[in-house]
């Protein structure tokens, strides 16, 4: 399936480059190593497969802008949080330097329901704070 991506992608790469079709087909069947007729199929059914392509090409832009963005936000918390001197603009920055490392996370290795199910299913434990009883502070 990658491959097919692959193949395509490069397909309207060279296209936009400017190659011919006999080119375009020449060089695709020595990269990817497939006969002319599927690289001619491709050309036929473009219609298919290039808007769904050109989509998850445009999310993948799309996220990459959205992490640079999040990357330079985080540079500049940093910057602040190192030249401040005052200690509530620093747990300031340092709260929105970890809520970006979290949503950049989420961006790239978003977890799959299941893991989330597993996760929210888990039991929760207490820790009880020892307190002296009455008995122990007469002693």
């Amino acid at each position: 399936m990658l491959d097919t991506v692959k193949r395509r992608l490069d397909l309207l790469n060279m296209e936009g480059m400017g190659f011919s079709r006999p080119e375009i087909t020449t060089k695709l069947r020595q990269d990817h190593r497939c006969s002319r007729r599927t690289v001619q199929r491709d050309f036929q059914s473009r219609g298919e497969w290039q808007p769904i392509i050109q989509i998850i090409e445009d999310q993948q832009h799309t996220l990459m802008k959205t992490v640079n963005c999040l990357e330079q936000l985080y540079r500049k918390a940093s910057v602040k949080y190192l030249a401040s001197s005052n200690e509530s603009v620093q747990l300031g920055c340092l709260k929105l330097m970890a809520d970006i490392r979290l949503k950049i996370q989420d961006l790239l290795y978003p977890r799959s329901i299941k893991t989330e199910m597993e996760l929210t299913q888990r039991e929760p434990f207490v820790i009880e704070m020892w307190r002296p009883t009455l008995a122990e502070t007469d002693q």
